[in-house]
């Protein structure tokens, strides 16, 4: 692996030299990105990383997630200390995270949705088509319907007349 020279003691991204076939390292990432992101000053990885945090709380792509998975539920899910993709079932579901228990151990995951692959057989669901306007009855039609009404009422004998 080569690695540029560290500042301040903080370490790059390592960018391996034998790729596999597709040109990913083994964590999935391009490597031709980590090492545009080694070059970027802080500032521009701080900007880069608020883009980030606000495209991952966007409520659709939490929503993406979120509507296929259910309690009790195995998925896949980002451990960010490795980067390896593991197994865990659903234990519990909030707003912004999920709780994973991962499979094989005792330990559980609090995780953003954004880290949890979405559900396998999960199809990115379509809206459905806006419902025709429905017509809002306007004051005409209560006319007739008060007319009927009070002609009823008028006509019934069983009714004190309020005229005396």
């Amino acid at each position: 692996m080569r690695r540029r020279p560290t500042i301040g003691g903080l370490k790059p991204l390592a960018v391996a030299e034998t790729q596999e076939d597709n040109g990913l390292n083994p964590q999935g990432t391009d490597p031709k990105l980590i090492d545009a992101l080694n070059r970027a000053s802080s500032l521009e990885l701080f900007q880069l990383s608020a883009i980030i945090e606000r495209m991952l709380a966007d409520p659709r792509r939490i929503i993406a997630v979120r509507t296929n998975m259910h309690m009790g539920q195995t998925v896949r899910f980002l451990d960010w200390r490795d980067g390896q993709m593991r197994n865990g079932r659903v234990v519990a579901m909030g707003d912004t995270k999920v709780t994973l228990r991962e499979e094989g151990a005792r330990h559980e995951w609090k995780l953003p949705y954004a880290a949890v692959e979405p559900p396998t057989g999960a199809v990115p669901q379509t809206p459905p088509p806006p419902a025709p306007p429905q017509l809002k009855p306007g004051r005409g039609d209560f006319r007739v319907l008060f007319s009927l009404a009070q002609a009823r009422w008028r006509a019934s004998p069983s009714v004190p007349s309020l005229r005396s």
